[in-house]
């Protein structure tokens, strides 16, 4: 018995897994033994949870990983450890906490670019780029906020910024098992790259998501509707980095 009380957009595919496995379906909190949650667990959920001999879809606290200061806390630890593994990752500032050590770091930087980014924000939200210590946001002073070295020089697919979105299904932590969905999701910016600005600015919060078998692109505005240039599958994609020398992994 599936409880489905806490779906969100991922409902209609979850009642196909239901229908195809012979499974039932109830929003009754009692009467369920596994939960399916759309979003992070909450700590009324964890506490409810201990009180039921049930199955989850998610690991408690693993939200902690998609927020972009504690993310940055565990990657700067690796990379003191494994430095030659993740010298890819550029260098980084914890705000307001780091803050002294920013505004050395871009005093000796001088031509360096930086991109500040909220910790909770996503969709392109808050973010921008600067030149100088004096043109942080003003919220970076009383937020959490992510600052790194702008990467002026990124890999570009069709003169545009791009990132590739996969999924891992980790069935147990107590030896890891992981499997890797063989399809994706790649995502590109809106408007071609344009080279280092020479004033801050701030990006819009327009994304298109190209998926596999996918015609149109949606982008984050409904407003704005791009259809998009040609179809990329996924394999496209990695065929392309790979032909400017570079892997995904």
């Amino acid at each position: 018995m599936i409880n489905t009380q806490h779906c969100r957009a991922e409902v209609d595919t979850l009642h196909y897994v239901i229908k195809k496995c012979g499974f039932r379906e109830t929003k009754d909190p009692l009467d369920s033994n596994m939960y399916w949650y759309g979003l992070a667990l909450r700590d009324q959920d964890i506490e409810q949870l201990k009180q039921k001999k049930c199955m989850i879809n998610r690991y408690p606290l693993m939200d902690h990983f998609a927020k972009k200061n504690i993310f940055c806390v565990i990657v700067s630890r690796l990379q003191r450890f494994f430095p030659k593994e993740y010298k890819f990752i550029p260098e980084s500032f914890l705000l307001p906490d780091e803050m002294s050590d920013l505004e050395l770091h871009m005093k000796h930087n001088t031509s360096h670019t930086f991109i500040c980014k909220p910790s909770k924000g996503r969709g392109g939200e808050g973010i921008s780029l600067i030149k100088k210590f004096g043109d942080l946001p003003k919220a970076a002073y009383q937020h959490e906020f992510l600052v790194q070295r702008y990467i002026d020089n990124p890999l570009l697919i069709s003169n545009k910024k791009f990132d590739v979105r996969l999924y891992v299904l980790i069935k147990g932590v107590n030896r890891i098992e992981g499997y890797l969905c063989e399809e994706g999701i790649v995502r590109f910016c809106t408007v071609s790259f344009r080279a280092r600005p020479a004033a801050p600015h701030t990006f819009p919060a327009t994304f298109c998501v190209f998926v596999e078998q996918l015609q149109e692109a949606r982008c984050a505005k409904p407003e704005e509707f791009i259809h998009a240039p040609d179809q990329l599958q996924l394999e496209q994609i990695v065929g392309q980095v790979r032909e400017c020398g570079r892997e995904l992994c």
